[in-house]
């Protein structure tokens, strides 16, 4: 299978998931949304793999969602149950990969942002290079994070840090992603691909089984809560993304 925007290399075990839109950041378009979660599904499916590592381009793992994308935006038109399919892609899409059997790894370099985040968090591990950032200014937009993004972030850095993540939308270096939980190595500049391929390859050369197992019971233990926590937060999307309040927001964020 191929896609406009994503492509796959697999090599001993490892396979490369790489975004690339050939520009706009690799911000998450629907079209984007559909073929990531089309690999991931190719990908969780392959025995032979082993570890997994997405990776953006050396300017950006993804500035997030793509706020120009009319199907994303312009859909009042549509039935409210087509409106909550399209609200909800984003977090089935990081729950597939969070439930991934493979060993997943983000390599960031340039920037993730909002849904960006989302999606390196539903990783096992991120790398970082040393000149990249995070950052969710959702609430900027006068929107809420979604995304099932919520209870991973404060899992990973507490509810204070997350709540400094969120509501004060502090732009986080590696540096500081490192120290918050968000980040587990820091790469130098351009290095970061190189770094997660070689920690996928020390995975890739493992036993198998009681790697997956291993991950697992982890991911059994940390994520028990989870979903109760944000079933609904698709839904929630849709109410502060029509409010006035988040119309005035963006069009300030905006300019």
């Amino acid at each position: 299978m191929s896609w406009r925007s994503v492509e796959i290399e697999r090599a001993d075990g490892v396979a490369v998931l790489r975004i690339d839109r050939g520009g706009s950041r690799n911000a998450l378009s629907q079209e984007l949304i559909a073929e990531l979660g089309q690999a991931v599904s190719q990908l969780a499916d392959d025995p032979d793999i082993r570890a997994v590592v997405f990776a953006g381009t050396r300017e950006a793992f993804s500035a997030g969602i793509d706020l120009k994308d009319p199907k994303k935006w312009q859909d009042e038109e549509l039935p409210l149950f087509m409106r909550r399919e399209i609200a909800f892609r984003g977090a089935r899409l990081c729950a597939a990969i969070e439930a991934m059997p493979q060993i997943t790894i983000a390599a960031i370099e340039g920037l993730a942002v909002g849904a960006g985040v989302a999606i390196a968090i539903a990783c096992d591990w991120r790398v970082l290079a040393r000149d990249a950032y995070l950052w969710l200014p959702e609430i900027k937009l006068g929107l809420n994070l979604s995304w099932g993004a919520v209870p991973r972030l404060t899992t990973l850095a507490g509810p204070a840090r997350a709540k400094r993540a969120l509501l004060l939308c502090e732009k986080l270096s590696a540096d500081d992603a490192l120290e918050w939980g968000l980040a587990d190595w820091v790469s130098d500049p351009g290095a970061a691909e190189t770094v997660a391929r070689d920690i996928a390859g020390t995975i890739a050369a493992l036993p198998p089984t009681p790697v997956r197992i291993s991950k697992e019971a982890v991911n059994a233990v940390a994520t028990a809560l989870h979903r109760t926590a944000v079933y609904a937060d698709g839904d929630q999307g849709l109410v502060c993304r029509d409010s006035a309040e988040a119309r005035d927001a963006r069009a300030k964020f905006a300019r």
